[in-house]
């Protein structure tokens, strides 16, 4: 029997983003959203990574 990968996790704040999440942008709405670095650029967002919570 062999085990299924689990599916890698892509950057949500754009629909087409193939990038994987560097960490979260808060959404007013949705919460806190996986997202990659460039697209936390492109909208002028603060990107919430392990490193700066701690």
């Amino acid at each position: 029997m062999t085990k299924n990968p689990a599916p890698a996790i892509k950057c949500q704040w754009f629909a087409l983003c193939p990038n994987p999440p560097a960490g979260t942008i808060a959404h007013p709405i949705l919460g806190e959203v996986p997202a990659c670095q460039r697209c936390a650029d492109r909208m002028g967002k603060r990107l919430d990574t392990a490193q700066n919570r701690a």
